[in-house]
């Protein structure tokens, strides 16, 4: 995953290995930098307890940190898009090949999401069909942590709206249709 570090080693070698290996980069983002600090965490809190990946189910609704604290932590969020954002304009400078995909775009656009992925990860090699990955004829059994909008799993929402309001981070609120 390109945003699990990769920063530290672009400039040491991973660019490099990129544009002599014509590998393609997929940028995965979410929309919503609220929900991402509900998901770290979510994550964070599972990790504390101990509970294993093959064992990580949804939680019923929580608490999350309000105030500063949360501000700080949609500001961290923010820093890190904005890494990835610099990594894929210089990766693009470079001549690798790079595609921007939003977490949201491939919920909403199931089969036309992961076809535009698997036509750019497969490229120009046209012996593989990229319908093959597309999941576009299966039933779906994935199961999506937190897929309701997040004022259903937050119990401090009133905490996170009053924090938010008044803030560059208001518009967060309602962008997944939770109750402002």
């Amino acid at each position: 995953m390109l945003s699990q570090h990769v920063d530290r080693v672009w400039d040491a070698w991973f660019a490099r290995l990129c544009a002599q290996r014509d590998v393609g980069l997929v940028f995965l983002k979410r929309t919503n930098a609220l929900r991402v600090y509900l998901s770290q965490y979510d994550k964070r809190l599972k990790n504390q307890e101990g509970v294993t990946l093959q064992a990580k189910v949804e939680r019923a609704a929580f608490e999350i940190p309000a105030g500063e604290r949360l501000l700080a932590g949609l500001e961290r969020v923010e820093d890190e898009y904005a890494i990835l954002d610099r990594l894929r304009a210089n990766a693009t400078a470079r001549g690798i090949r790079t595609l921007d995909v939003t977490y949201e775009d491939l919920v909403a656009h199931k089969a036309k999401g992961l076809k535009r992925v698997a036509d750019f990860v497969l490229a120009e090699h046209a012996f593989c069909y990229a319908g093959e990955y597309t999941y576009a004829h299966q039933k779906d059994e994935t199961v999506r942590l937190h897929a309701e909008s997040m004022s259903d799993y937050i119990t401090n929402w009133g905490e996170i709206v009053e924090t938010l309001r008044g803030t560059r981070f208001e518009y967060l609120l309602t962008l997944d249709g939770s109750k402002a």
